[in-house]
C-alpha cells in the first residue's frame, strides 16, 4: 500500500490541476455558458474531458507539492490559465453583443430589452441577435475546436501544477479588449450612420412639414431603416467577424503558445478548422 501511495496522490493531483484549468473554459465556451445548460451536465462534461485529458499529460506533470498553500497557489494559477483562455471567448461574442447595442440605442430600441438565455440578464432583443450570429459562426469555423487545441497544447508550455503568473497575460487581455471593442464599432457604424442620416431626414421633415406628428412618424421610420440594414448588412457582419476572429484566435494564442511557436504554427483559417 505505502508503493501505491504516491501514485494515488499524484494521479488524483493530476487530475484536480487539469480539471481547475478546464472548468473556466467549458463554462465560457458557447453553447455551455449561461443557465440554458444545467450545472450538473456541465460538471459532468468537465470531468468526462479531464479523465481524457489526464492520462495523456500525466508524464510531464510536476508532482503533488507538500505545503497546503503552495497547492493553494498552483490550483489558482490554474484556474486563472483557464479563466484567461475563457475570456477570449467571452470578448469576441462580448464585441458583436456591443455592436448590437450600440445600434438599438441610436436607433432609439434600447427598451426592447428581452432576457438573454446566455446571460440570464436584460439585453436589447438586436444585442442578442448578434451575440447568437458570434456564437454561430463561431461554431460553424471550428473556433471552439481552436480553443480546445489550444487547451492542449497549453499543457506543452505549462505542465500540469506549474502555471505561473505571467505579465503578457495582461498585455494579450488588454490587446484583445481592443479589438472586442473595434469588432462592436465596425459591426455597428454602417447601420448607426444610415440611423444617423434617418434621423437628419426626419428632421428637416419637421421643420418642413410641422403638421406631421414627428414622434411617430420619426420612430417608425428609424424601425424600418434599422431593420432594413441589419438584413443588407448581415452578410458583412459576418465576414467582418470571420476576419476579425482568425487574427484574435492567432493573438490569443500567446497565452498558451511559447512565441518561437506561435509563428511556426499554421495560422487559423476557415478550411484548416474544417
Amino acid at each position: 500500500m505505502s508503493l501505491l501511495e504516491p501514485f494515488l496522490y499524484n494521479s488524483i493531483w493530476v487530475f484536480l490541476t487539469v480539471l481547475a484549468r478546464v472548468s473556466p473554459l467549458l463554462m465560457m465556451l458557447p453553447p455551455l455558458r449561461g443557465p440554458a445548460i444545467p450545472m450538473r451536465i456541465r460538471a459532468l462534461i468537465g470531468i468526462g474531458i479531464t479523465a481524457l485529458i489526464t492520462p495523456l499529460v500525466y508524464e510531464n506533470a510536476t508532482s503533488m507539492p507538500t505545503a497546503l498553500p503552495t497547492l493553494a497557489i498552483c490550483v489558482a494559477c490554474e484556474l486563472m490559465l483557464g479563466l484567461m483562455m475563457g475570456i477570449v471567448v467571452s470578448l469576441i461574442i462580448g464585441g458583436m453583443q456591443m455592436g448590437g447595442q450600440f445600434v438599438s440605442q441610436i436607433g432609439s430600441m434600447e427598451m426592447a430589452d428581452a432576457t438573454d438565455a446566455l446571460e440570464d440578464s436584460p439585453m436589447p432583443v438586436l444585442s442578442q441577435v448578434f451575440g447568437w450570429l458570434a456564437i454561430g459562426m463561431f461554431l460553424f469555423l471550428g473556433g471552439h475546436r481552436y480553443m480546445l487545441d489550444g487547451f492542449l497544447q497549453s499543457f506543452s508550455r505549462y505542465p500540469a501544477g506549474s502555471v505561473a503568473f505571467q505579465d503578457h497575460w495582461l498585455e494579450v487581455t488588454v490587446t484583445l479588449m481592443i479589438d472586442s471593442l473595434m469588432i462592436g464599432i465596425r459591426v455597428g457604424a454602417p447601420i448607426a450612420i444610415a440611423l444617423l442620416l434617418s434621423n437628419l431626414i426626419t428632421g428637416l421633415l419637421a421643420r418642413t412639414v410641422p403638421q406631421i406628428n414627428i414622434l411617430a412618424v420619426g420612430f417608425n421610420i428609424n424601425a424600418l431603416v434599422m431593420l432594413a440594414m441589419v438584413f443588407l448588412s448581415i452578410n458583412g457582419i459576418g465576414y467582418v467577424f470571420r476576419s476579425d476572429m482568425e487574427s484574435w484566435l492567432e493573438t490569443s494564442r500567446q497565452l498558451w503558445v511559447e512565441t518561437e511557436m506561435t509563428s511556426a504554427t499554421e495560422p487559423f483559417t476557415s478550411e484548416t478548422a474544417r
